[in-house]
Formats: structure tokens, C-alpha cells, sequence
């Protein structure tokens, strides 16, 4: 069965995608819910997932696995990530430790930011979503802003004290909107994305709702991606002093041997 994908001024006829055998870790969070605090893990104990930080945000909030952040796609709960006015303002986070390293990844994961989400100037000049540990060397996946050059407030990779590694769609238009006057949507979308380490001919590429938005080459060094983080720090939130905002995470899957695609 083929799907028909739209693009701007282009038909594009693309199989879709089959998912793979090589699912090296999921997660629904299919687990009971659970709110950050006293540096407790999540249950079960087994699952790979742990708490990452103890911070909470000004208002004293911290991170939750809970059933309001389920993609509807999907069952079980998701995780809430709440993320306060001003910068570097959020929970903890969640660390999820795959049972082997990977030198190649296609990760797929569903996000959303909530309704009215506002950045400061109308645009983030960096979130840090998915925080890839090799080694003491770090993937960041998450918007990629004016600096260093090339980020243009897109989504896409960078390697701290790198240049970004961006696709070709912004914060803004993964809202709905045009740059600088997006605010956040309140619905799930799909992202993925593919890595390998290659020498200086390393691949990265790009998907977001089950459509190609760009492809890379660049080195992205030879230590094998361990652990991640899941729900790091951001730029300026503005309008969230008295509710904290967050961004819900759900359905991830990890696969190394070829795409995964979104959820039917």
C-alpha cells in the first residue's frame, strides 16, 4: 500500500512506512501515574525509566506521568513536562536507558505543546527535548535557534559547541502558524528522526506528521548514544507565571534498523 504525502508545490507518492523488527525500546506508559518528587522512580522498577532531575519550577511544580498527557492514538498515560515563565524554568525530567547502546537510531515519539504556548519574541531560540549522553558527549534534539549559525528557530539536532543540524520547518509552522506569531497548538504531532555515526559522513534526517523535512550530513562523533533525557531545559516562556505550561511526550519507540512512521 502506498500514502500519498502533500508538501509545498509537490505530490509525493512515498511507501509507507513498515515498522521494523529492530524496536530496540518503547514505551506507551503503560505504568501507574506518577508525580516527581523525593527522588522516587517510576514504576515498575524494570522498565528503563527513571527520574532525571529533583527541580521544579517557580510555581513548585514538578513532572508528571499521568492520563491528561495520553495521545489519544496510543494507550495507557504520557509524560507531562512543565515548563514555567521565564528561562530554564522546568521540571526534572525523565532518563530512559535502552538495554544497549546505539550507533544508529530512528526514534519516533508523539509531542504536544499546550493550547496558547508563548515564547519570548514569538519563537524559542532553543528547547532541548531528547539529551543524547555518549560518553560525555551530547545529541540534542529540539528547536535550533539563530545560534550557533544555521538553527533559524527550526526543528532539528545539535551537538553542544556545534553547528546545528536543522530541518527545514520551524517551531512556529509544527504550530500551525507563521514564524514569530505561532502559539501552541494543544494537539500531538509525530516527530522522528534518524542518526548515524559515520565518521564525517554521518546521516541525520527528519520527519514530523509522517513528512520528510530534511536531511544532513556531519559528523556525529563514534561513542555509542547510551541514555536519554527526556524533557530538558528551554528558552524565554512568557505568560506562564500564575499555570505553568508543559509539553506532553508519548508513544516514543527506538528501532535500528529503519523507520518507524507514525501511529495508524
Amino acid at each position: 500500500m502506498q500514502s500519498y504525502q502533500f508538501q509545498p508545490s509537490t505530490l509525493v507518492v512515498a511507501p509507507s512506512p513498515v515498522p521494523p523488527t529492530g524496536i530496540v525500546w518503547q514505551t506507551s506508559f503503560d505504568i501507574p501515574e506518577w508525580t516527581q518528587g523525593g527522588g522516587l522512580n517510576p514504576l515498575p522498577a524494570n522498565d528503563e525509566i527513571a527520574h532525571w532531575g529533583d527541580w521544579l519550577t517557580n510555581n513548585g511544580r514538578g513532572d508528571q506521568i499521568i492520563a491528561a498527557a495520553n495521545n489519544p492514538l496510543g494507550t495507557g498515560n504520557g509524560f507531562r513536562h512543565y515548563r514555567g515563565d521565564g528561562v530554564n524554568n522546568q521540571g526534572g525530567g525523565l532518563k530512559i536507558t535502552p538495554s544497549r547502546s546505539l550507533t544508529e537510531m530512528w526514534v519516533r515519539f508523539y509531542m504536544r505543546y499546550s493550547l496558547g504556548f508563548k515564547w519570548d519574541s514569538g519563537q524559542p531560540a532553543y528547547t532541548k527535548d531528547h539529551y543524547w549522553n555518549s560518553g560525555g558527549q551530547y545529541l540534542i534534539f529540539g528547536v535550533q535557534g539563530a545560534l550557533p549559525a544555521g538553527g533559524g528557530h527550526t526543528w532539528g539536532i545539535t551537538q553542544i559547541s556545534s553547528p546545528n543540524l536543522n530541518s527545514t520547518l520551524t517551531w512556529a509552522a509544527s504550530q500551525g502558524g507563521v514564524q514569530g506569531s505561532a502559539l501552541g497548538d494543544g494537539q500531538f504531532h509525530c516527530y522522528e528522526y534518524h542518526v548515524k555515526q559515520n565518521g564525517a559522513n554521518g546521516t541525520l534526517e527528519y520527519w514530523f506528521d509522517g513528512v520528510a523535512y530534511g536531511s544532513r550530513t556531519a559528523n556525529l562523533g563514534s561513542t555509542p548514544w547510551g541514555s536519554l533525557t527526556l524533557g530538558s531545559n528551554q528558552t524565554i516562556v512568557v505568560g506562564a507565571e500564575a499555570t505553568d505550561y508543559y509539553t506532553d511526550y508519548d508513544d516514543i519507540a527506538i528501532s535500528d534498523t529503519g523507520r518507524i512512521g507514525p501511529l495508524s
